[in-house]
């Protein structure tokens, strides 16, 4: 990211805000994913345990690139905050 602080008058506060928003963003993924790891892609839901087996990894690996493309963000801004 190449943005800087107070560039066009864009203040601090605007990059912590974005941060906290990345935050927010990673803490309604975990809920996400808890609801589609206990609710959806549980065993009553399948008829085939390879069917359950396969979206639950699937699952898992989305929401893990998501975790990272978030963490890569916030990094980013961290090193433009500091």
């Amino acid at each position: 990211m190449k943005a800087k602080i107070n560039n066009n008058g864009n203040p601090r506060s605007d990059f912590v805000a974005a941060y906290m928003a990345l935050t927010r963003a990673h803490k309604a993924l975990d809920e996400a994913a808890k609801a589609l790891l206990c609710d959806v892609a549980n065993g009553r839901n399948y008829t085939s345990d390879d069917d359950l087996i396969e979206d639950r990894r699937r699952i898992q690996a989305d929401f893990l690139k998501m975790y990272g493309i978030i963490g890569t963000i916030q990094s980013e801004i961290s090193d433009i905050v500091e």
